[in-house]
């Protein structure tokens, strides 16, 4: 269904069959007909917000931008794995390097990286769902 947009006194609201956005607030319609809680509520905006690093990849220095997000998601693995993130990423660059012949797009070698260590921690039913949704 297409989203329509109406503005009323300087609010506005999209809508369609799953997705309802009032007032900078979303909601998710489920199939029971429940309603999700506002999506960004709580959310930090400083996770979301590109931010440029310079790294040292063996030696040869490089920037990499990613959210917010990615660089607290890399420095808790580095920190687990008692490493700095720069030792983390260089070893994310070796191991892609060396099974794969390297990567197009290392932001989004990371972005993806990261995701899966998240995935790895969450019950296997949902990751088999999102296993099952991608194209």
């Amino acid at each position: 269904m297409d989203a329509t947009r109406k503005i009323i006194n300087r609010k506005w609201r999209v809508s369609s069959e799953f997705l309802s956005v009032e007032n900078d607030k979303a909601w998710f319609s489920f199939k029971s007909g429940k309603s999700s809680s506002a999506l960004l509520e709580g959310l930090d905006k400083k996770l979301t917000e590109p931010r440029p690093k310079s790294i040292r990849l063996d030696g040869m220095s490089t920037c990499v931008r990613l959210e917010g997000v990615y660089w607290a998601i890399l420095k808790t693995m580095a920190s687990y794995n008692e490493m700095t993130t720069n030792v983390l990423l260089t070893a994310m660059d070796r191991e892609v390097q060396l099974r794969l012949g390297g990567a197009k797009n290392f932001s989004s070698l990371i972005r993806v990286m990261s995701t899966t260590q998240l995935l790895r921690m969450c019950p296997d039913e949902v990751v088999t769902k999102v296993m099952q949704n991608i194209e």
